[in-house]
This record gives C-alpha cells, structure tokens and sequence, in this order.
C-alpha cells in the first residue's frame, strides 16, 4: 500500500460516515422545507388573503424528497394579482415554494388529483 493511502476497509467506513453524513443532511432540509412549508402558509392567508392552503408533493414523504425537491403548495382565495406577488416571493427562499392556484383553470387533471388524494391542510 502506498503511504498515505486508505485500505479497503478504511475506504469503506469513510464513504459510510459520508452517506450518513448526507442523509443528516437531508433529513435537516426536509424539516426545514415542512418549517418554511408553514410558515410561508401562514403569509399566504395573513399578507395576501388566501382562504385555503394545502401542502402537496414529495415534502409530505421523506422517502421522496431529495435535495432538488421544492415545495409544492396549493391556494385559494388569491386573486392575480396577490398570487403573482405570492409567487414572485416564493421562489427566493433557499427552498423554493411551487404555487399552484386551485382558483385559476390551468391546473393539470393529474396534479389536482395529486392534491386532492395527498395534500395535507396547513393551518394560517
């Protein structure tokens, strides 16, 4: 073995606490993408008047949610305007928030299936 380099079983154990490691990581920004999921609920119904907001998408599984994932949020009771400024403020946090507004027609079949089998209420 060259100096300074790792045996298999060394190799093996590094490249273990590195998978760990990564999983630690991710399960911190799936608890923070449910904070940031609630609290940007809350600014929903409190700043822009939104009457219903419901959490949807691979946030409500851990098994799903990787570090691409955003999250995805449904709303109500938002009229154009308000979901514009909604949605122009989403997108700037470190996990950006998908707005998908249940008043408008151009939501897809299968996403508001989505919604409507799997999305959980988030309470103002």
């Amino acid at each position: 073995m060259l100096p300074g380099s790792l045996g298999h079983s060394e190799f093996a154990g590094t490249e273990v606490r590195r998978a760990q490691a990564a999983q630690r990581r991710l399960e911190r920004r799936h608890e923070d993408a449910l904070e940031t999921a609630t609290a940007f609920a809350h600014r929903l119904c409190t700043e822009f008047g939104a009457t219903e907001v419901i959490l949807f998408g691979s946030v409500l599984y851990p098994d799903r949610f990787t570090f691409r994932s955003d999250i995805d949020l449904a709303v109500r009771g938002l009229g154009p305007s308000a979901f514009l400024a909604a949605y122009g403020q989403a997108m700037d946090g470190e996990i950006p928030v998908d707005l998908v507004d249940l008043d408008g027609d151009a939501v897809r079949p299968e996403v508001l299936g989505s919604i409507v089998r799997e999305g959980r209420h988030l309470e103002p």
